[in-house]
Formats: C-alpha cells, sequence, structure tokens
C-alpha cells in the first residue's frame, strides 16, 4: 500500500512538472509601455502602416526600382540568409524532442597473444573462439530524453521566438530599404526641378543681358551694368554645376541601392510628383507596437528571454533518460544475420540530477534573468523611441507644410515683381541693380519652395516608415 502511494505521489509530482514546463509565458502588462490614446491630433484606428507600398507609392518608377532592390540589394540578401540561418537553428532545436537514432556498422580482426590472460583464456576455454578473432557488427542505438520538467520545451520555444525576431528584423530591414530608395528617388525628383529653375533663371539674366547691352548701345547705360549680368550668369551656371553633381551622386548611391554599376535613373516629372497626394492616417499610438518591426523583434527578444529564465530553472530538476540498442554481431561472417543467434540488444533508463553542478546551473540562472531586464529594456526603449519618432514626423509635416504654402505665396509676389522690374528698367525707371537684386530674391524664393516641397514629400515618407508601413509587402 505504501508503495503504491508512493508511486501514485511521483505520478502527480510529475504531471505537474510536466504542465508547467508547457506553461506560455506572455509578456505580463506591467512589462507594456502606456502610449497616449492619441498623437497631437484626433485619430482613428485607420493608419497608413496597412498600405501596401505599391499603393503608398504610385510612380511606376519608383516601383519598378523598389521590386529590382528586394531582389537584388546586398544587404537585404544578407538579412535574408540570416533569416535562412535562424530556421536552421530552428529545426535543430525541434530535433531535441526527437530520441537520437544512431546506426553504424563495423568490422575488425584481432590476434590474441599467447603470453596474455586473453590468449591463454581462449586457449584453455572448452569452446575457444577463433584466433585471430574476426567481429562484424551492424546495428542501432537510440537515446532519448524525456521534456518534463519543460526544459527541452522551453528550449524550443526560445528559438521559434528567435527565428521570428530574425523575421522581423527582415521585415525592418525591407520597410528601411523601401524608404531608404524612395527618399533618394524624390531627392533627384527635387534636383531636377532645381535645375529647370536654374535654367529659367539664366534664360531671364540672358533675356536682361541683351536688353542692357541695346541701352549701352543707346547710350543709357553704361558697360558696368553688361558686366554684371555676365558676372551673374557665370555664377548661376556654377551653382548648376554643383547641382548636377550631386545628381550624379544621388544616381550612383540610387545604384548601390539596387544592388548594380551606375545607371540612367528614370523619374517622373516634378510636377507630376508635386502633384500626388499622400495619405496621413496615423491612427493610434498602441498601433506601432503591433505594425512597427523593430519593436515587434524586441518584443520577441524579451519573450525568448524569459523562455531562457525558464529552461535555466528548470535544469536544477532532475533527467530521465531512456536509452538501447540492437545489432547483429558475429565472428563468422556467414552467420553474421542469423536471427536470434546473432542478435545482440540492451535497453536501459535512469535518472540524473545535478549535484555538483548546481553553481553552474545557477550562474546560467541568474545570467538568463539579467538578459532578460537586459531586453525589457531594449523593449521599453524602442517603444518610446518609435512613438517620439512618429511625433517628430508629424510636427516636421506641418511646419513644412506650412512654411511650403507661404513660400509659394512669396514666389509669386517675386515673379510679379521681376516683371514689374524688368518693364521699369526698359523704360529706364528702374536701375540693373534693382532688377538684379529682385532677381536674385525671386531665385532664392523659388529655390527654397523647391527644396520645401522635396522635404514635404519625403516627411510623408518618413511617416510612413516609422509608422510600420512596407513591412509586410
Amino acid at each position: 500500500m505504501k508503495m503504491h502511494t508512493n508511486y501514485r505521489t511521483s505520478f502527480i509530482i510529475a504531471c505537474i512538472m510536466i504542465l508547467w514546463g508547457c506553461a506560455s509565458q506572455k509578456i505580463s502588462p506591467t512589462e507594456q509601455v502606456n502610449l497616449p490614446d492619441k498623437y497631437f491630433i484626433q485619430s482613428d484606428t485607420i493608419t497608413i502602416a496597412t498600405i501596401k507600398w505599391t499603393d503608398f507609392f504610385p510612380d511606376p518608377y519608383l516601383q519598378e526600382y523598389i521590386k529590382i532592390a528586394l531582389s537584388n540589394n546586398y544587404s537585404y540578401t544578407v538579412a535574408l540568409e540570416r533569416v535562412n540561418q535562424a530556421r536552421s537553428v530552428l529545426k535543430q532545436s525541434k530535433s531535441a524532442w526527437l530520441p537520437q537514432l544512431d546506426a553504424g556498422v563495423s568490422a575488425g580482426v584481432q590476434r590474441f597473444g599467447e603470453y596474455n590472460m586473453d590468449g591463454i583464456g581462449n586457449r584453455e576455454s572448452d569452446t575457444p573462439i577463433p584466433d585471430p578473432y574476426r567481429d562484424f557488427n551492424l546495428g542501432l542505438r537510440f537515446g532519448w530524453e524525456l521534456n518534463v520538467a519543460g526544459k527541452l520545451a522551453h528550449r524550443k520555444r526560445a528559438a521559434l521566438a528567435r527565428y521570428m525576431a530574425t523575421e522581423e528584423v527582415l521585415n525592418y530591414a525591407r520597410s528601411q530599404l523601401i524608404c531608404e530608395l524612395a527618399t533618394i528617388y524624390y531627392e533627384l525628383i527635387g534636383l531636377d526641378m532645381r535645375q529647370s529653375i536654374y535654367d529659367r533663371y539664366v534664360a531671364s539674366l540672358s533675356a536682361s543681358l541683351a536688353l542692357t547691352r541695346e541701352l549701352v548701345a543707346q547710350g543709357f547705360e553704361t558697360s558696368l551694368a553688361t558686366e554684371q549680368f555676365e558676372a551673374k550668369i557665370l555664377s548661376v551656371k556654377g551653382g548648376m554645376l554643383r547641382e548636377k553633381h550631386e545628381i550624379s551622386v544621388r544616381e550612383r548611391a540610387l545604384a548601390v541601392l539596387l544592388g548594380s554599376l551606375p545607371i540612367e535613373i528614370v523619374r517622373m516629372d516634378y510636377e507630376k510628383t508635386n502633384a500626388l497626394n499622400y495619405p496621413e492616417q496615423t491612427g493610434i499610438p498602441a498601433q506601432i507596437i503591433r505594425y512597427r518591426p523593430d519593436i515587434r523583434e524586441a518584443e520577441l527578444q524579451l519573450y525568448a528571454s524569459k523562455l531562457d529564465i525558464a529552461a535555466a530553472h528548470a535544469a536544477f530538476f532532475p533527467s530521465i533518460v531512456i536509452g538501447g540498442g540492437g545489432k547483429f554481431n558475429s565472428f563468422d561472417l556467414s552467420k553474421w544475420f542469423k536471427s536470434p543467434a546473432s542478435l545482440v540488444y540492451d535497453f536501459a533508463a535512469g535518472i540524473t540530477a545535478p549535484v555538483f553542478r548546481q553553481r553552474e546551473i545557477r550562474t546560467l540562472w541568474e545570467n538568463a534573468k539579467s538578459e532578460q531586464r537586459i531586453a525589457l529594456k531594449n523593449y521599453h526603449q524602442q517603444v518610446i523611441a518609435a512613438y517620439s519618432e512618429v511625433l517628430d514626423v508629424l510636427s516636421e509635416i506641418e511646419t513644412t507644410g506650412n512654411m511650403k504654402q507661404l513660400k509659394q505665396q512669396e514666389v509669386a509676389i517675386y515673379q510679379h515683381s521681376q516683371e514689374s522690374a524688368t518693364e521699369l528698367f526698359k523704360l529706364d525707371f528702374a536701375s540693373y541693380l534693382e532688377v538684379l537684386s529682385v532677381m536674385e530674391k525671386s531665385l532664392e524664393a523659388e529655390q527654397e519652395y523647391a527644396r520645401l516641397s522635396t522635404a514635404y514629400t519625403l516627411t510623408h515618407v518618413l511617416l510612413y516608415r516609422a509608422l510600420g508601413g512596407g513591412s509586410y509587402q
């Protein structure tokens, strides 16, 4: 009766240990970051993070470049290889649940000496074995550690979490690549616009120069006026050369992202690009935890670290191992596979418990807890940084949009002033210096408007990335 009670108690303890080992480790509410209900403005649950990049970027040229980059970009393909490595580790962790099965075949020969125990014992035996002795073996052996304390289960779940984390790293790399490529592409279009502004300005200066030469020939102006216009044209052409250099630099940078040598970058006209309207639905702050791949990666690393603690704690408990094997063994090749005479087998089970390794196991357990605290801090940092990044981009969108509208009005005023100054110059009611001054200010205003227009487009790209867009598409 007492033995029956002991068996029952052991069975109950084993069941409790198995259930504890299979328990899921969730991130508790106290570990989560409490974000505000909204950003600067009232928002709903619609977010541009769910929009595919093919829909967010309607430019067909840009779409084609993104497709090429996702296939050929070296950094992104390296991230793909990291995922393949993590997949291999995951498969290895799954195999820990299975018995270790080894197959082997061997053959050997041994001659007994005449002046040692084996040789004398064999000669004096009633049934001596052949000398030299030949040994033929063919068999299987297995060993299996039972997942009693949940150590193997936790290790498997930790490997799965880390594999999923590498998937999120890949998603983050995809989002970064898409937005980085779009940024360079739109910067190129902005530089194209600035080049066209320079072209118009040189044409206006050339027309004013021709007019000044006529006035000089008529005696209404001196050669100083023509020299000023000529010098200004040369200065502007120098600026155009700098812009062309910037264009070539960005074209090469875009080609690098495409994984190719420098190529001609075909792009959309600026006027069409400037007419595009980009969505600005931010959703609610809590959604960045769901859609930002870097936050999901940090969360999975935190989850894996908690599983590491559970696996390290399970190492304190005894391990149950069963094993055995079977083989055909014979010294006569003709009787090698004669069954059951040549068949040999064994089976064993045992319980091992750490006795002198307690300090080593405790150190691993304490290190796992420290890693979990580090992972928690990293998770909190990622969430707070992401939330702050979205706020910065939203503020930049609002500020840049307002500045763009003001600059557009300023450009219109300067263009009208330039026309008026040119007419007054023809009638000798304004000097060439007044014309040059108005034209310079008009150029500065137009160039600044082009810069603000490009920046306004890029802020939407940044918002798309900050909210987690482009991660899965």
